[in-house]
């Protein structure tokens, strides 16, 4: 993965502001509910979540595993979704990736505003042919660690390349 972003000699060219058309991506809202932090779409997923009995919760963290399953799930946000296209040059690729470290970082910096007294795993994962990147996120919790588990090792057990940071 390093390589593959070396040769594309990223230097965050593309600033995402609320003129951007990337925008969107960024004027997003956080939301805690049963103890996860959510990047909720609307207020409708937001009510809806809000009014999950407990065995509505039981069944939804049985299936993801546990609340760190639940958030990796939710918080899933694809940076091609804006671009609207199929195919895409090598500037493009850059321009796209360019927007999703920016948008990472202007996550990051919110969760841990909202969120001071949590630590939060973002990720940016890229697909080379077809070209795809998403972003997501998840609390870091000291039971449970990362998606994969506890160690930073277990980092290669997502499939495709990955970058991590952690707020």
């Amino acid at each position: 993965m390093n390589k593959w972003l070396y040769d594309f000699k990223i230097r965050y060219p593309r600033t995402v502001d609320q003129k951007s058309p990337f925008s969107p991506l960024i004027h997003r809202e956080f939301y805690q509910i049963n103890d996860c932090i959510f990047l909720l779409r609307n207020k409708t997923d937001l009510k809806i979540m809000e009014n999950f009995s407990d065995s509505d919760w039981k069944r939804v963290l049985k299936f993801h595993k546990d609340k760190t399953g639940y958030e990796w799930c939710i918080n899933d946000l694809s940076v091609n979704d804006f671009y609207y296209k199929e195919l895409y040059s090598k500037e493009e690729q850059k321009d796209m990736l360019s927007v999703a470290m920016n948008v990472l970082e202007i996550w990051g910096n919110k969760l841990k505003e909202d969120f001071p007294n949590r630590k939060f795993c973002l990720y940016l994962s890229v697909t080379e042919d077809p070209f795809f990147l998403n972003l997501r996120f998840h609390t870091y919790r000291e039971e449970t660690g990362f998606i994969w588990g506890k160690g930073i090792n277990g980092i290669d057990k997502i499939e495709q390349p990955v970058m991590l940071r952690i707020i």
